[in-house]
């Protein structure tokens, strides 16, 4: 089992979708394991996720 984290984008709302779609196709295109969650709406489910093995990075 690999330890290396997973990294978590985190959009603040639906503006920055665009932004986060395209980082993370780069970082998975490096072989990079990728989340993306949107933040607005889902605080329940962005907690839970940062409780894991996560790199978190808001993006703006």
């Amino acid at each position: 089992m690999s330890s290396e984290k997973t990294i978590l984008l985190l959009t603040p709302s639906a503006a920055e979708q665009t932004q986060t779609e395209a980082l993370a196709a780069t970082l998975a295109a490096q072989g990079r394991r990728v989340e993306q969650l949107m933040i607005e709406g889902n605080y329940e489910r962005v907690l839970d996720a940062l409780a894991g093995a996560v790199v978190p990075v808001v993006v703006k």
